[in-house]
């Protein structure tokens, strides 16, 4: 495993920077804070991992980024910066150049993201042309070089096929081509191996590995697969009811998780190293809904270790490491004895079996709590 990009070039200023992000909708029952508060950065050549239960606010967050939340019914507030730019300042007009050329995006579901009436090659087409100002000739061959460097058979012929004739492996694929046409410095990349097999997820991931192995590209993954951002992540940030609740480089959360959130994320995720009939431990209840978060800290309802302290809302701050921010008011120094007592590790039974691994063989995990 190779080290987390953090560890090798600590100073590198960030191609991303975003500030006490906050997306506000108007809702039935009054207003949805989808994203309450949220700062990151992101560097070059580096892989980011976003990961929580489904209605934490990744996706929302990552479509922000790109203005893609705006309407009448959002009020959007904070700060992300990006080549010396506010883009939330910027009209839509002013973000055009920038989506698909230097910020890039590809979506959770790529058979409703694609356009069913045009051809795959048209649709990466436009997108040269429109960025780029290459002559058709010239966009189409491009498209063909795109479809035959993300691994799809015949790009010559494929290329003229429309997104119904491609498999589910290929629809992703062909939407990796088209977000790296312009070799853009970000890549939003949301559940990008979601519905496909395990071998189809591998390619992807090997795709996605390579892509900042190769062009230096930054990437933003939304994931709820553990698996994948032990693979693939140089950080983490865990995202809990539009709230991030820890932030850390790969192997600091994965072998000292600080939040108990994050401590019932990875109890639930089975083991290869343990028996079969082991019991994975669920994070009791259900998220809160948004719009009408309990006072303090969102996960209190929940938290196995939840005491006096949580109805005051705890910041995000470094509290057992300088790199490792948490937001949590438990004590650094009582949390390991706190997760042993709220999550019990089960007695490891006999060596499994061999399991072939879904992931690319560059990078397997060796994170003896996620299952690979």
């Amino acid at each position: 495993m190779t080290a987390p990009l953090m560890e090798k070039h600590p100073t590198t200023e960030p191609v991303l920077s975003v500030r006490d992000l906050r997306v506000t909708f108007d809702g039935p029952s009054g207003p949805v804070r989808a994203v309450d508060g949220v700062s990151l950065d992101l560097r070059p050549g580096e892989v980011l991992a976003v990961v929580g239960e489904s209605g934490s606010g990744k996706s929302v967050t990552a479509m922000t980024l790109l203005g893609l939340t705006r309407g009448q019914a959002a009020a959007i507030d904070g700060e992300v910066r990006f080549g010396g730019r506010d883009l939330l300042t910027l009209s839509d007009r002013e973000l055009r150049p920038i989506r698909g050329a230097e910020i890039a995006m590809v979506f959770q579901d790529p058979m409703t993201s694609l356009n069913p009436t045009k051809t795959v090659g048209r649709q990466i087409v436009d997108v040269l042309r429109l960025h780029t100002g290459a002559s058709k000739r010239e966009a189409r061959e491009r498209a063909v070089g795109l479809l035959e460097e993300v691994g799809i058979p015949q790009p010559q012929r494929r290329v003229d096929a429309y997104p119904h004739e491609f498999s589910g492996g290929m629809r992703q694929r062909a939407m990796i081509a088209m977000a790296i046409a312009c070799e853009p410095k970000v890549l939003i990349a949301d559940e990008p191996t979601t519905a496909l097999d395990v071998t189809i997820q591998a390619q992807v991931l090997e795709l996605l590995a390579q892509l900042r192995e190769t062009r230096g590209t930054a990437v933003v993954l939304i994931t709820h697969d553990l698996g994948i951002v032990a693979d693939l992540a140089d950080r983490v940030a865990v995202m809990y009811a539009g709230r991030l609740v820890e932030q850390a480089a790969r192997d600091g959360l994965f072998y000292g998780p600080q939040h108990p959130y994050t401590w019932g994320i990875l109890a639930s995720v089975p083991r290869l190293d343990l028996a079969r009939a082991a019991r994975l431990t669920p994070i009791e209840g259900s998220p809160p809904q948004l719009d009408a978060l309990p006072a303090g800290c969102a996960f209190r309802d929940r938290c196995p270790v939840a005491f006096d302290a949580c109805v005051e809302r705890p910041p995000l701050e470094p509290r057992s490491a300088p790199d490792h921010l948490d937001a949590c008011w438990r004590d650094p120094a009582e949390r390991p004895a706190l997760r042993a007592a709220a999550h019990p590790a089960p007695d490891a039974g006999p060596d499994p079996a061999p399991h072939p691994s879904p992931r690319p063989p560059s990078g397997s995990s060796s994170h003896p709590e996620v299952s690979a």
